[in-house]
């Protein structure tokens, strides 16, 4: 049976993620977890594709992600997911696919929406118990987000910057969003 086509719309946002197959390791040391987001951010600036926060953990990543055209965010995932599978081969000297199946890209409905996803996907470390804070966590875009560390290549979301009209003040909003409830 043929699969469904996915059809991306320019400008929207989807929450991207995959998991490694067999729900097994495929980002084993910090090597790995560079290597991964320096694919996605040489995808995402050659293909057209915003990155507005990440996170890699050990079996799985999530993304959100908005493309500027249709075939944006398909191109973009598909030479990152390439590019890495192809070095990870390499390196541990196996064959065959990393990932568990095709990549899921959910629309992002509402601006609600998009910052519940930006917390889930920043605070997928602290849900997993890998550290107590999410600024304790470094393959992920928290720090961004909440103290402005500098990721050239991430692309802050209109819904973000419209939590204050300072840096200073959007990043404390953000920190206070990411509270424990």
């Amino acid at each position: 049976m043929a699969r469904k086509l996915r059809v991306y719309k320019a400008g929207a946002c989807y929450h991207v993620f995959l998991r490694g197959h067999n729900r097994c390791g495929v980002f084993l040391d910090d090597e790995d977890c560079g290597r991964f987001l320096r694919a996605v951010k040489k995808a995402a600036l050659g293909y057209g594709t915003a990155i507005h926060n990440f996170v890699v953990m050990t079996t799985h990543y999530h993304l959100l992600a908005s493309p500027s055209n249709e075939d944006a965010l398909p191109e973009t995932v598909q030479y990152f997911s390439g590019e890495y599978v192809r070095y990870f081969n390499r390196k541990y000297e196996r064959s065959g696919t990393a990932w568990n199946s095709r990549y899921n890209a959910v629309p992002v409905k509402d601006d609600r929406q998009l910052l519940t996803c930006m917390r889930y996907v920043e605070l997928n470390p602290v849900a997993a118990n890998v550290v107590a804070s999410p600024a304790d966590y470094r393959w992920s875009s928290y720090a961004a987000h909440a103290y402005g560390a500098r990721v050239p290549w991430l692309t802050k979301h209109r819904t973000y910057l419209a939590l204050g009209s300072t840096p200073a003040i959007r990043q404390a909003v953000y920190r206070a969003l990411c509270e424990p409830l």
